[in-house]
């Protein structure tokens, strides 16, 4: 019998049968497969509830991307907070409730959804609300960002004596997405703007993952199933599952899942936003993904039985899954977190020591703890490629077969093999982000960790000291090895070499007592991610006039610099990075000129001793 349970589950996935990743179509699927929704929390619900029942409630807008849960949080307030009537939902896209405080309340699951013959007149009255002269009315509203302001901006394009005031409303909208307020700061609209593509959370990959996998009717669904106990021949969907499940009792069972939640955390550092309908469809995808038909790729419980039978677990290798490669390329790209990543070149990047840990089995112990943790997506399917490519019996199908095994093998070693200890701002051999573009990923985790609570300050320096010899690198071309302080070198005149010697400006320390300036980084947990920046700060608790520029330590800023560091330039991401390092150094030099007061008249030359420290020469240019 099959468990009901995988088909809710296919509907999630990212096929083109897929429904339920839209929230009106959540609960026609659940009646159809008689199994409970997948529900993770949703703290905002209860949130947006209690604003709405004050007394002098505002309106509430929810905006984002397409499949950040506005629909789904609108359903659970209007029925599980507010008491709405079950047989009204979905209903009318405009419905009418009664809040507590006697005030009435009007929602709009999906301001686009309006008809047109009603649009202008709703949004005339919304106006009238946000502005404060409907005190009777609130207003619960979702849009996307783009199609919210799109549609005030249509209002006031359209003339009419209400055109000024669609204009201001639009204009403190823009400024509020913005800037990432919540709240009107002039206090003219009564609006509480909650963007959820603002609000992602690492933990909501654990809470996905918990909600799929932890569904009540996986135990009761394939308790009859004989492959449920299979040692020999598992189900593949819940081979699948408990790899990505973990045992909580053992920490190393749960790396798959960890660094899976470090990849999208990584994205986040990037500006990468991964909508909540997304990683329903990842989730669903590495349980039940399937390369045997691109057509079709996500398993059954009958394919399922097929694969178990045939031993073909090639084809519903999670960690292949993880990257789309059971689908088409152009449903793969449609999903965010599939891009995601594709950008890390999982497969395609190694070393010489992760190649011969998975050609020679050296070091021994890891490659058997490997092993042991996962033998059907290793040896199993591994061994046979391996072993013939060793003996060199091999044609050119096979050595194309060989390079997509390698390929496989160090995606799975990628989510399996432990971070080891980091101390240094070298990786080591086998480190698993080796297996990637960002090389320094690791670091960059355990560097933004320590900056947040303020610990290892052995790592901080270190990596504060290679940062900077990065920038002197990236600046002057030079391959110095100051790391102490900062050189605003640059050209003068109009040249084709995008470095520099020349420098207006004295060297700013990292260092404590180096000068007025210092160079800083500042760790940030606000607003849409945590993040870093570089950038300056006084010696001294005096407030400059200004807020100096910055610049944003996002992953590939902070990889493109420490590779520089170590002494090679990435040309995969250079051209980009550099010129975003050049325009940070060239607005920092003109702000420190303008609080300096410096002369043009004097320009160092900069060059570099024997010891790689910049050194400069002061000249005098007539005026």
């Amino acid at each position: 019998m099959d468990n009901p349970l995988i088909g809710l589950l296919r509907t999630y996935g990212p096929s083109a049968a897929s429904s339920s990743l839209f929230d009106e179509h959540v609960r026609d699927e659940v009646r159809k497969h008689k199994v409970k929704e997948f529900e993770i929390p949703a703290p905002n619900v209860k949130i947006i509830a209690d604003i709405l029942k004050q007394d002098a409630a505002p309106s509430v807008i929810l905006t984002g991307t397409a499949g950040d849960g506005k629909t789904y949080h609108i359903r659970k307030v209007f029925l599980d907070e507010l008491g709405g009537p079950q047989d009204q939902w979905p209903g009318d896209v405009i419905k009418s409730i009664k809040l507590p405080n006697g005030r009435e309340l009007r929602i709009i699951r999906d301001l686009t959804e309006v008809p047109k013959d009603r649009k202008k007149a709703e949004i005339n009255d919304i106006t009238r609300c946000l502005l404060g002269e409907e005190p009777n009315v609130s207003y619960l509203v979702a849009a996307n960002d783009g199609q919210l302001l799109m549609l005030w901006r249509e209002a006031f394009e359209d003339g009419g004596a209400d055109a000024p005031r669609h204009e201001a409303v639009h204009d403190i909208l823009a400024t509020m997405m913005r800037q990432e307020d919540r709240q009107d700061k002039g206090g003219r609209l009564k609006l509480e703007l909650i963007n959820l593509s603002r609000e992602t959370r690492v933990e909501m990959i654990d809470e996905v993952i918990d909600a799929m996998l932890g569904h009540e009717h996986w135990e009761a669904g394939c308790s009859r199933c004989p492959l449920a106990t299979s040692q020999y021949n598992p189900c593949p969907i819940l081979l699948n599952r408990a790899l990505l499940k973990g045992d909580p009792n053992v920490k190393e069972s749960e790396r798959f899942r960890q660094r899976l939640k470090e990849a999208i955390d990584l994205a986040s550092a990037n500006d990468k936003h991964v909508p909540i309908r997304q990683l329903f469809a990842f989730v669903s995808n590495i349980i039940l993904g399937s390369r045997h038909n691109p057509d079709h790729p996500l398993l059954d419980c009958k394919e399922a039985r097929q694969v178990a039978r045939d031993k073909a677990y090639r084809r519903t290798n999670p960690y292949n899954n993880a990257l789309g490669l059971n689908l088409r390329e152009e449903r793969r790209r449609n999903n965010a977190i599939f891009s995601i990543m594709e950008t890390f070149g999982l497969g395609h990047e190694t070393n010489n020591a992760i190649d011969n840990l998975l050609l020679n089995g050296e070091p021994k112990s890891v490659i058997e703890r490997l092993g042991k943790e996962d033998r059907f997506y290793g040896d199993e399917i591994f061994s046979e490629q391996r072993n013939r490519y060793m003996r060199g019996s091999h044609d050119a199908l096979d050595r194309k077969s060989f390079s997509e095994a390698m390929e496989t093998q160090r995606r799975r070693l990628f989510f399996r093999m432990p971070q080891d200890s980091i101390s240094g701002v070298k990786p080591g051999p086998l480190d698993p982000w080796a297996l990637t573009i960002f090389q320094h990923a690791g670091l960059y985790l355990a560097f933004r960790d320590a900056m947040e609570h303020g610990n290892n300050k052995a790592l901080i320096d270190n990596v504060m000291k290679a940062l900077i010899k990065g920038l002197n690198r990236t600046l002057t071309g030079m391959m110095t090895e100051d790391g102490d302080q900062l050189w605003l070198a640059g050209s003068i005149g109009k040249t084709d070499d995008p470095t520099g010697r020349i420098a207006l400006q004295a060297p700013i320390s990292r260092l404590p007592g180096g000068g007025f300036f210092r160079m800083k980084v500042e760790h940030s947990g606000a607003k849409r991610r945590p993040y870093l920046t570089i950038g300056l700060s006084t010696q001294f608790a005096i407030s400059l006039p200004m807020k100096p520029p910055q610049l944003d330590l996002r992953l590939i800023i902070f990889e493109y610099l420490m590779r520089v560091a170590a002494g090679s330039l990435p040309s995969s991401f250079s051209r980009q990075c550099h010129q975003e390092v050049r325009r940070f150094a060239v607005m920092l030099s003109k702000e420190l000129s303008k609080l300096n007061g410096a002369n043009d008249s004097q320009i160092g030359i900069l060059s570099i001793n024997e010891q790689g420290t910049i050194q400069s020469r002061n000249i005098e240019v007539a005026q």
